[in-house]
């Protein structure tokens, strides 16, 4: 504490908070990863309709709950 500066400490005491866990994850078992590698498969639709994901996006409770909130 006396060789950090108050800011300095703040900041040491907000990451304290998280604990750091390193393990291996095969690559079977690492879907991310697995996703990654694999970007030629996945498929994009042709066409977009903007127009239709406007009218779910408003149409949705979730959604509009968290722009009320921001």
């Amino acid at each position: 504490m006396e060789k950090a500066s108050p800011r300095q400490f703040r900041h040491l005491d907000f990451i304290g908070q998280f604990t750091t866990d390193i393990q291996h994850i095969s690559g079977i078992h690492n879907v991310v990863a697995d996703a990654l590698s694999r970007i030629n498969q996945i498929h994009i639709p042709e066409k977009i309709y903007y127009a239709a994901i406007a009218d779910a996006q408003a149409n949705d409770d979730e959604l509009q709950e968290i722009h009320q909130r921001f």
